[in-house]
């Protein structure tokens, strides 16, 4: 089996390294850059399987054309493993043409996600962030309103009811949790002091929270958002929200920090998408990618984000 691996051999252990090279014949790229298409056609040349970072491909926004453009040209190709959990820039439609499994890494970064969820709340509750002294505000005793209570949710939910908050919750589909009260979406945001944003990274939930909802809101709550995406947000409606002290703070993440309505705002919190990034959940990403790659080497792939209803594990 021929793996083609689009990051360096020095971001994987040893131990890893050896369990990737049981697989069959791999290739690592000697460092960690953009590649062109023509670079990554010579180097993926006969590959069966395709381990596709982004980075390598050019970011996000990039990678979804150069990926599929790539692997026109790979006709031994059976399978695609990516390291990330967010899969938007997968051309589901075209690898389902193909027949091609495309795998990813779901909940590698649960718990740095939540504990990163827990450290912006704190940030916001004690304004942390504020280079003078400011009156804050305790946790304890508040209602955490979580939207989404997925992995990352659920594991945010536990956090807070172990510094005394009250956790309510909606969801897409019915879920229990111990502690947790389910409301429905209009109660969440007219009950939560905190509100915590943890839905699914896709079109369906742009403007997630616009103006009518937050005009739902309690006066003073708090808003945090480490979805990474701007778009989950209206930023204008949020902007003018804070200025005026209907919100008393919001944190987020994004790839634009400067582009936005919400910088200069003294309780706007913008960072980076890093909460994600942890050294534990750097091996754990790395140990799920390899346990896809192996999935799709034998012929059962696992984590797939493209519905395939055919793999063709024909040996070679």
């Amino acid at each position: 089996m021929k793996i083609s691996v689009l990051v360096p051999i020095n971001e994987f252990t040893p131990s890893q390294i050896k369990r990737l090279r049981s697989l069959g014949q791999v290739k690592f790229i000697p460092r960690r850059r953009e590649m062109s298409l023509v670079q990554l056609e010579k180097f993926c040349r006969d590959c069966q399987i395709l381990a596709a970072d982004p980075d390598t491909l050019g970011g996000f926004d990039k990678a979804k054309l150069k990926l599929t453009e790539l692997v026109l040209k790979l006709p031994k190709l059976k399978g695609v493993a990516v390291p990330t959990s967010y899969t938007g820039w997968i051309d589901n439609k075209y690898f389902n043409q193909r027949q091609i499994p495309v795998s990813f890494v779901p909940g590698y970064a649960t718990e740095s996600v939540a504990e990163h969820t827990l450290a912006l709340m704190l940030s916001l509750a004690k304004k942390t962030f504020q280079t003078e002294m400011m009156l804050g505000t305790e946790l304890a005793g508040k209602t955490l309103g979580i939207i989404g209570l997925g992995k990352i949710g659920s594991r945010t939910a536990e956090l807070a009811l172990g510094i005394g908050m009250k956790v309510i919750a909606c969801n897409r589909t019915p879920k229990k949790q111990a502690g947790v009260k389910i409301v429905t979406l209009t109660q969440l945001l007219k009950q939560a002091d905190v509100i915590s944003l943890h839905v699914t990274d896709c079109v369906g939930n742009y403007r997630l929270i616009g103006r009518a909802e937050i005009g739902l809101m309690r006066p003073g709550a708090m808003v945090v958002n480490t979805i990474g995406n701007a778009k989950m947000v209206d930023e204008r409606s949020m902007a003018k929200a804070l200025k005026f002290g209907k919100i008393a703070g919001y944190a987020f993440e994004a790839d634009d920090l400067e582009h936005t309505p919400l910088k200069n705002l003294k309780n706007a919190v913008g960072l980076h998408n890093f909460a994600w990034y942890t050294r534990e959940s750097l091996v754990r990403l790395a140990d799920i990618w390899i346990d896809d790659i192996a999935g799709l080497a034998k012929g059962k792939p696992q984590s797939v984000v493209n519905y395939v209803t055919l793999f063709d594990a024909r040996a070679v």
